[in-house]
C-alpha cells in the first residue's frame, strides 16, 4: 500500500531564473528596473580589451601555436570588506540592506569575487547584472564554510556592472562578513554570459532527438573556467599579479563504491602549469602561470533545453574548488589526462550524472564513439565518431567525426564508446578546425594507460576490473537524503521534461539547513518565455520530514505541484530521473479524464490526435489557447471507432499552448500542454 500526501499549493509566484552554488531563489529586495543612483557605486580602471587579448600561451604539442586563445577574463582587485565600502538601511523597520554597485567601464562581461564570507542564519545575498535582466541569489548560510576561505565567485553577467545586495531581519544579532574581493573582467564574449554565436555551425546541441540514449551521459560532462595565477614584470618594470581565466570542458566519474564521490576526468593541460607570453613594445616577455585550485569553476547543465536554436537559459549549478588526484604528462608520450576531486559534491538539484568508465583495449570496443563538450566555452554540444587506433600515438585514441566536431574549450571533454556508453577517455588535441575537416585527428588521451594512477579511486575493491557502470545520486535510492535551496524542474535543462523524481531508501529531510523552495518551470521557444508547470515526486522508505527552521520554511510556486510518497524506491525508466515518455510534455488529468494524446511534441507545424481510446460515437471540441490565455484555435471532432485526425499550427508563433478538449456539455475532459517550435 502507498501513503501519498499530495500537494496542489498555490503559495506565491517567485520570477527567478537564475542560481549557481547552492541559492534558494526568490528576489532581492531592490527595484533592480531602475538602479537606485544613491546606491554607492566603485569603478575599476578603463581596461584596454584589444591589448589583453595580446596573451600567448604556447602550446606544448606545436610551441610555435597559440593556446592561450580560451583565456577570456582577468581579476582586478579590490580587497575591501563589508564594512569598508556599501552602505546600509532600514526597509519598514523590519529588514536591514547593505548594497554595493560595481562597474567596469569596458568589461564585455563581469563576475564578482568574494572571501571570507560569513551569512548568518536568514541572511539573503543576491547578485544583480545590468537594469536587473540577471539576477544570482538568494545565498544563504549553506555557503558558509564551504572551503578554507570562504571563496565564492557568483555568476558571469553580461555588461560592465553589477549590484551586491544582503539583507537581514532586523531583529538578527548575528553580523555577516565578507570581502569584496574584485571582479572578473571579461575581455572576450563569454558564452556563460551571451547569446553571441561564437562556435563553428557544424555542432550540435545536446537536446537533438538523435541523441535521446546519451540523455543520462550529458549530464556528467561540464564546463570548467580555470584561474591561472601569473606573477610578470609589465612593459613599465612594474611587478604584476595576474589572474586570468581559461575555458576547458570536463567529465564526472563513478567509483566502484558508488557513493558520489565527486571525481572528474579532464585534460591534464586544462590544469597544469603554463608558460604565457606578453607583449612589450618590441618583444614577447614570457611568465609561468600556476592553476588556483580554489577557485576553478565547475558549471553543470550549461546547455540549450531545445535543439535549434540555441536557448541559453542562465540556469546551471556551479560547484566551485577541486584538488588534483594525479595527472598524467602531455603529448606525445603521456595520456594528458588528470583526475580531479571536487571540494563540494554537486547539489541535488544540479541534476547530474556519475558517467560509468571504460578501460578496455581497442579490440574490445565498439567502434562508433560519441563526444559531450563545451566549444570555445560553448553551450553544451554532442559530436559522434569513429574510434582508431594510430601506432605513432599510443597513448591516445584517434577519432573520425561524421557528426559534429571539436574546437578549443572542448579539451578535457569526456569520449564514451558506444554499447554501455562509458567514459574511455578525455579531449587532448585536435588538428580540425572547419566543419569539412573530418579527419582523424582528433585525440583523447587514454584511461586505460592512465588506469596505474586513478584505479584505486574509481575501483578501490579490484584493480583487474575494466569496465563499471555509471550511477543517478537522485534515482539511486541512497538511504538518507536533504533537500535544501533551489528546486527547479528539468525543463530548463530538457524541454519535454517538466517533472522530477526524487528518492531515498530510508529517510528525506526538507528544508533542515535552508529554505527549500519548489518553482516552475521557466523555458523559451523562438525567442518567447513561457511558465512550465511542474510535478515533482518526493519518495522515502520510512519518512519524510519538512524541517522549517526560523525565516527558512519550505515553500511551492504557483502550478507546481508536489507528491511526497512513502513507499520503496523504483526503478527509473530509461533515462532516469527527470525522464518521460516522450509522447507529450505533461498531461494534466481532469475530473472526467479521457484518454486523448497529440504526437509529435514538440512540432513545427501538423500535429496529429489520437483518439482511438476517447469513446465510440463521441464528440469533443478542441480549443488551443496561449499562455497569456488567449484562445488561437477552435475545431471539433466526431470519434466513430478508432479515430485519429490532423491539424495544423503552423501559423502559429513558437512558443507554448494548452489544448483544452471539453465535450458535448462542455465540461473540460482533457488538458494537454503542446510545444510549437
Amino acid at each position: 500500500m502507498k501513503n501519498i500526501f499530495l500537494f496542489y499549493i498555490f503559495i506565491y509566484v517567485i520570477v527567478n531564473g537564475l542560481w549557481a552554488q547552492q541559492s534558494i531563489g526568490g528576489k532581492p529586495l531592490l527595484n533592480y528596473r531602475t538602479i537606485d543612483a544613491a546606491i554607492e557605486h566603485y569603478a575599476f580602471p578603463v581596461l584596454n580589451n584589444d591589448s589583453l587579448k595580446l596573451f600567448k600561451v604556447p602550446c606544448e604539442y606545436d610551441t610555435s601555436a597559440n593556446c592561450g586563445g580560451q583565456f577570456v577574463d582577468v581579476a582586478l582587485n579590490l580587497g575591501k570588506d563589508i564594512n569598508q565600502i556599501g552602505q546600509w538601511e532600514i526597509i519598514d523597520s523590519k529588514t536591514k540592506v547593505w548594497r554595493i554597485h560595481l562597474i567596469s567601464p569596458s568589461a564585455l562581461d563581469i563576475s564578482v569575487m568574494l572571501e571570507r564570507l560569513y551569512i548568518p542564519t536568514g541572511g539573503k545575498l543576491f547578485f544583480i547584472g545590468k537594469n536587473g535582466e540577471f539576477i544570482d541569489g538568494a545565498y544563504t548560510s549553506l555557503e558558509n564554510n564551504i572551503n578554507s576561505e570562504g571563496q565564492f565567485i557568483s555568476r558571469t553577467f553580461p555588461g560592465n556592472e553589477i549590484i551586491i545586495e544582503y539583507s537581514q531581519p532586523t531583529t538578527t544579532t548575528d553580523k555577516p562578513y565578507f570581502i569584496v574581493k574584485g571582479v572578473f573582467h571579461g575581455y572576450k564574449r563569454n558564452k556563460l554570459a551571451s547569446n553571441n554565436q561564437r562556435t563553428l555551425p557544424c555542432h550540435n546541441n545536446v537536446n537533438c532527438e538523435p541523441y535521446e540514449d546519451y540523455c543520462n551521459e550529458i549530464r556528467s560532462a561540464m564546463h570548467m573556467l580555470v584561474p591561472f595565477n601569473f606573477v610578470r614584470t609589465n612593459c613599465t618594470g612594474e611587478i604584476v599579479n595576474e589572474i586570468r581565466r581559461f575555458n576547458c570542458s570536463a567529465g564526472l566519474l563513478n567509483n566502484a563504491k558508488n557513493d558520489f564521490d565527486p571525481l572528474v576526468l579532464t585534460a591534464r593541460h586544462c590544469i597544469r602549469s603554463a608558460i604565457a607570453e606578453h607583449w612589450c613594445v618590441l618583444d614577447w616577455s614570457r611568465t609561468w602561470g600556476y592553476p588556483i585550485w580554489e577557485l576553478i569553476q565547475f558549471n553543470f547543465n550549461f546547455q540549450s533545453n531545445v535543439c535549434s536554436p540555441d536557448v541559453p537559459i542562465f540556469d546551471f549549478h556551479t560547484v566551485l574548488g577541486a584538488t588534483l588526484i594525479d595527472d598524467s604528462g602531455s603529448w606525445p608520450t603521456g595520456t594528458d589526462l588528470a583526475l580531479l576531486r571536487l571540494n563540494r559534491k554537486p547539489p541535488l538539484q544540479a541534476n547530474v550524472y556519475y558517467a560509468g568508465w571504460n578501460r578496455e583495449s581497442f579490440s574490445d570496443l565498439n567502434k562508433n564513439v560519441t563526444g559531450v563538450h563545451h566549444p570555445d566555452g560553448d553551450l553544451k554540444k554532442i559530436s559522434k565518431g569513429d574510434l582508431h587506433y594510430d601506432a605513432i600515438y599510443p597513448t591516445f585514441w584517434s577519432v573520425g567525426w561524421n557528426d559534429g566536431i571539436t574546437e578549443g574549450g572542448s579539451s578535457g571533454s569526456p569520449l564514451f564508446e558506444d554499447t554501455d556508453r562509458r567514459v574511455i577517455g578525455a579531449l587532448s588535441w585536435s588538428v580540425n578546425n572547419d566543419c569539412n575537416d573530418h579527419n582523424q585527428q582528433t585525440r583523447y588521451g587514454r584511461l586505460k594507460d592512465f588506469w596505474g594512477k586513478v584505479g584505486d579511486d574509481l575501483s578501490f575493491d579490484d584493480l583487474n576490473r575494466t569496465t563499471y557502470q555509471g550511477a543517478d545520486p537522485i534515482g539511486s535510492c541512497q538511504e538518507d537524503l536533504e533537500l535544501d535551496g533551489a528546486f527547479f524542474p528539468s525543463s530548463l535543462y530538457r524541454l519535454a521534461k517538466p517533472d522530477i523524481t526524487i528518492q531515498a531508501q530510508d529517510n528525506i529531510m526538507i528544508a533542515s539547513n535552508s529554505a527549500t523552495n519548489v518553482f516552475n518551470g521557466i523555458t523559451a521557444i523562438g525567442g518567447v518565455w513561457s511558465i512550465v508547470n511542474s510535478d515533482y515526486l518526493i519518495r522515502a522508505g520510512e519518512k519524510i520530514s519538512i524541517v522549517g527552521l526560523p525565516n527558512q520554511g519550505f515553500s511551492i510556486e504557483r502550478g507546481s505541484r508536489v507528491t511526497l510518497e512513502i513507499n520503496p524506491c523504483e526503478e527509473f525508466e530509461q533515462c532516469g530521473v527527470n525522464y518521460f515518455a516522450k509522447r507529450s510534455i505533461t498531461e494534466t488529468a481532469t475530473s472526467n479524464d479521457v484518454e486523448i494524446n497529440i504526437y509529435p511534441n514538440p512540432s513545427t507545424g501538423m500535429v496529429t490526435i489520437d483518439m482511438s481510446n476517447a469513446g465510440f460515437n463521441k464528440n469533443y471540441n478542441l480549443h488551443v489557447v496561449d499562455v497569456m490565455g488567449k484562445q488561437v484555435m477552435n475545431t471539433s471532432f466526431e470519434v466513430n471507432w478508432k479515430y485519429e485526425d490532423q491539424i495544423n499550427i503552423a501559423h502559429l508563433a513558437n512558443g507554448l499552448y494548452i489544448f483544452n478538449f471539453t465535450n458535448e456539455t462542455g465540461e473540460l475532459v482533457k488538458r494537454i500542454k503542446h510545444v510549437k517550435q
